[in-house]
């Protein structure tokens, strides 16, 4: 590997990131998250990003506080507004001799096909009524799917031809008789919530749980967003609802916004930036109005609510917070009757 390159892209990287410095030897650059709010110090980032050694060796980027990850290549240039036609140049010569020798798998930012389907609708009529007695709903199972419900993991995995699994067959197995799940963006990343009171084995004993149906290891498009059609030519924002998991967004769209036009989305574990930088940098959705509803809780503290705002300033793009304040919650993953709004 040209070592002129590498000290050039250190030298862009300290340039153009907050927080940059030189990490592990100068073998990474640290920096403030592109897609997270961060450290609190100005000082201090968690994001690591590795320098290439070879002309095959790409460079990968990882979030140690929020955990988005995948590799650097002109798209994320621009994602992250650093956009360089020649450094561009040379990674994108990088990662297509890493690709002819495996080093990339994973790493494609695709999104799958997905069918969804609904076999046992015995089962799936249980967790449906699950969703629908939390929410205060009336959703059917083919509404729910419409939204990119997974009732089956055993089902989805074979609808699909899906015969390779990420976790064994009787991890799969109970995931499907006691979780229900909601796709991600990118139809790769599911997240998962425990739906029944049955023992499990300990490794997916929690609330909520992801799985990874490819293998990807790109996730920074593992955040839920409900289909819609939206009239890109009519001369009015579209607004954008986010929450922090996809019951609050579920509870927001039907018992809050009743349906009304707009993009929802639920960052599933991700960040709230990392899913507006999607809409803004990669999709071109400038004329929106972003609509965060955040839990009452340290992930959607003043500070994280601000990173936000200073990212959308230079795009002059409206942003509105709305709490749910009735006593004893902390989201808007509750029914109507629990829900208690003021929008700041």
């Amino acid at each position: 590997m040209d070592n002129d390159f590498s000290e050039k892209y250190i030298a862009f990287l300290l340039h153009n990131l907050p927080a940059a410095k030189p990490a592990a030897g100068r073998s990474e650059v640290v920096c403030k998250c592109k897609y997270c709010a961060d450290s609190r110090d100005p000082r201090h980032g968690h994001m690591y990003i590795s320098i290439p050694n070879t002309e095959s060796d790409p460079s990968f980027h990882y979030c140690q506080k929020c955990h988005t990850g995948g590799i650097v290549d002109s798209r994320k240039l621009i994602e992250w507004g650093i956009y360089d036609p020649e450094i561009a140049s040379v990674l994108g010569t990088i990662n297509k001799a890493a690709a002819a020798m495996g080093k990339t798998i994973g790493y494609d930012r695709v999104v799958y096909d997905f069918m969804n389907y609904a076999y046992d609708r015995e089962s799936a009529q249980l967790k449906a009524k699950y969703i629908n007695d939390r929410l205060g709903l009336n959703l059917t199972i083919d509404e729910m799917l419409q939204e990119k419900v997974v009732f089956n993991l055993s089902e989805a995995l074979y609808t699909n031809r899906i015969n390779t699994y990420t976790r064994h067959a009787n991890i799969i197995k109970q995931i499907s008789d006691n979780f229900v799940g909601f796709l991600s963006f990118d139809n790769n990343f599911v997240n998962f919530r425990k739906c029944t009171n049955n023992p499990v084995y300990q490794s997916i004993d929690k609330r909520y749980i992801n799985y990874n149906i490819h293998d990807k290891k790109d996730n920074t498009e593992k955040f839920y967003v409900m289909p819609g059609m939206h009239d890109l030519s009519v001369p009015t924002r579209i607004p954008v609802h986010v929450a922090e998991g996809p019951f609050d967004i579920l509870s927001i769209k039907y018992n809050l916004r009743k349906k009304a036009n707009g993009i929802y989305a639920a960052i599933s574990g991700s960040a709230y930036k990392g899913l507006l930088i999607h809409l803004i940098n990669t999709l071109k959705m400038y004329y929106i109005e972003v609509h965060v509803y955040p839990d009452n809780d340290e992930h959607g503290d003043d500070y994280v609510m601000n990173d936000i705002k200073t990212f959308l300033k230079p795009y002059m793009i409206p942003m509105y917070v709305h709490r749910n304040i009735y006593p004893g919650q902390k989201d808007f993953g509750v029914s109507p009757d629990k829900i208690k709004e003021v929008i700041i």
